[in-house]
């Protein structure tokens, strides 16, 4: 880490921001492989074997890499209100022991917990490895020092996901299910998935933005109604939900 410049320095910082690690062989661990990526990668700005890279309009670019595979010793995972007997529980663990998720202080993960837009937006930067150089928002409810800002900005910036109008990111709202669902397609589309044509017709999902995402990801298993005609597109999404959608886009990327 000593022999890092200051940029790269920052770079792995920023994997330790606003986690919460069970002890200090987690954040040992989570730290030296941070530093290991960043030595690999030589600085930031060079991506040209993690991923497919963009520029953005707001002048700066970003990489989406494939999903972390790194993984922290299984038998710490432990969270007072998440018994193996939950429904989540397996998509809760693997996400957690890549670090793509992390609980609370308390030792609780609050798997019923609905999931803020930028919470996901957080996860898919955890999950992808986003790395972005932004200075600026137009959304006039993101706090530049506020531990959200660099993940909106990667993301909103290159189009993986849009305010709720032009000037409005929606800090604090819930994400709906059909979001979710709009930045996966956009995360997979860019990775070249080849989706299929969905025989699946949901009575609630009308002809807007969201409807080819959701008719994509359904078609390809990643995403399912909340019925075989439903698919609740307007309904918030809760940690559990999205540990379970994203478990699901790590399996699909491993077995294709």
């Amino acid at each position: 880490y000593s022999k890092l410049d200051k940029s790269n320095k920052e770079l792995v910082l920023k994997q330790l921001y606003h986690k919460d690690f069970a002890d200090g062989t987690v954040l040992q661990k989570v730290f030296g492989d941070a530093v290991e990526y960043v030595e690999k990668q030589g600085n930031k700005s060079d991506n040209s074997d993690s991923g497919k890279s963009w520029s953005g309009g707001g002048g700066g670019s970003y990489s989406i890499a494939s999903p972390k595979n790194n993984e922290i010793n299984t038998d710490e995972f432990r969270f007072n209100d998440c018994p193996e007997t939950h429904w989540a529980y397996s998509y809760i663990k693997k996400l957690c022991n890549k670090n793509i998720l992390s609980g609370y202080g308390d030792g609780s993960f609050l798997p019923e917990k609905n999931v803020s837009r930028e919470e996901f937006v957080k996860m898919i930067v955890d999950m992808f490895e986003l790395y972005g150089d932004f200075s600026t928002t137009q959304f006039v409810d993101v706090d530049d020092k506020a531990w959200y800002s660099d993940y909106v900005l990667a993301a909103s910036e290159n189009g993986i996901i849009k305010g709720i109008s032009a000037y409005e990111f929606g800090i604090g709202k819930n994400i709906k299910r059909k979001d979710m669902a709009v930045v996966i397609y956009r995360v997979l589309e860019s990775k070249g998935t080849e989706f299929k044509d969905s025989s699946i017709e949901f009575v609630d999902v009308c002809d807007d933005y969201a409807k080819e995402a959701i008719e994509k990801l359904t078609s390809i298993g990643i995403m399912k109604g909340v019925s075989e005609t439903a698919f609740a597109p307007d309904r918030s999404a809760t940690r559990a939900e999205a540990a379970m959608l994203m478990y699901n886009v790590l399996t699909y990327i491993d077995n294709n």
